[in-house]
């Protein structure tokens, strides 16, 4: 075989590589709308805080209606540890919620059916925040989100005025899931 048909051996083949690759690019390509950015599941972090719920909890991510919605992951078992529900998704609206940064430490106290029930004051900078968006979503679903993740959902039954909430429908070894994760959302310690 001589140079210049060997060069052109090899250019045909390069070609034909090429071609092969397209596919397999484009496949890759399409792939990217699913992941976790794409779906509303970005990698910058909701801060702590209160959320109000946009629709309902679904079994895979779905992109968000808005760029101030987040979906993030919510796993039944952050409440109840016996839980055999599958892990869902929620979509969050980012632009009005309450930062959960608490005065003082949680306290927690078992109550008769086995549970605990945590109690929370926020700093009292967001105790007006507070009444504000519980009175704006009353009757509505909140989330609890903590290091990214929902803790759990909650219907807004009525207006919160003074700072103080309580979280009663975890077991003792889900709370405390959730007050170490308090511990870091105290004003004189670490902000989230």
């Amino acid at each position: 075989m001589t140079n210049s048909a060997r060069l052109s051996f090899l250019g045909r083949r390069r070609v034909l590589l090429a071609l092969a690759l397209v596919p397999l690019a484009l496949g890759c390509a399409g792939k990217q709308s699913a992941s976790p950015t794409a779906a509303g599941l970005g990698t910058t972090k909701v801060p702590n805080g209160m959320y109000a719920v946009m629709g309902e909890p679904t079994d895979a991510p779905r992109p968000p209606e808005g760029p101030s919605q987040r979906t993030l992951r919510y796993d039944p078992r952050m409440a109840d540890s016996a839980s055999t529900d599958p892990v869902q998704f929620v979509t969050v609206e980012t632009r009005d919620f309450v930062p959960l940064i608490l005065a003082t430490a949680a306290e927690h106290t078992k109550q008769e059916d086995g549970r605990l029930l945590i109690s929370v004051a926020l700093a009292s900078q967001y105790t007006q925040t507070l009444t504000d968006f519980t009175r704006l979503h009353l009757g509505q679903r909140v989330a609890m989100v903590l290091d990214g993740e929902v803790m759990s959902t909650h219907k807004v039954r009525t207006v919160i005025e003074g700072g103080k909430m309580q979280i009663t429908r975890c077991d003792e070894h889900a709370c405390q899931r959730i007050l170490s994760k308090l511990v870091d959302t105290q004003v004189s310690g670490k902000t989230p």
